[in-house]
């Protein structure tokens, strides 16, 4: 009885001795890739405001006034698909502001 566990316990660390041992194999293979060709065409791009307002007056920490505007821009991209043909437009809303020197006469 005696020997078969001390031959169970010199197989298992001869395992553990053997396993670090062994060369592992290399984790990434290098792939050659070709590059992708867009297949979107841009087709009419356009840009228009569709709302403008006044924001209030804004005071910079040297004392000048400014007035703020604020306008609600949409820029449009009309795109096509090469491959399908598919005409896929594009709406890009955002909100700006634009401030201006006050002049008091």
């Amino acid at each position: 009885m005696v020997g078969g566990i001390a031959a169970a316990a010199a197989i298992t660390l001869a395992a553990l001795i053997v396993g670090q041992y062994q060369t592992a194999p290399p984790s990434t293979i290098a792939t050659v890739t070709r590059p992708i060709k867009p297949s979107l065409t841009l087709l009419e791009e356009t840009g228009r405001v569709d709302d403008a307002s006044n924001a209030g007056t804004v005071e910079e920490s040297d004392g000048t006034s400014l007035q703020a505007w604020k306008y609600h821009v949409v820029e449009k991209d009309r795109m096509k698909d090469r491959a399908t043909g598919l005409v896929v437009e594009v709406s890009q809303p955002r909100d700006e502001f634009l401030l201006m020197p006050v002049s008091a006469f």
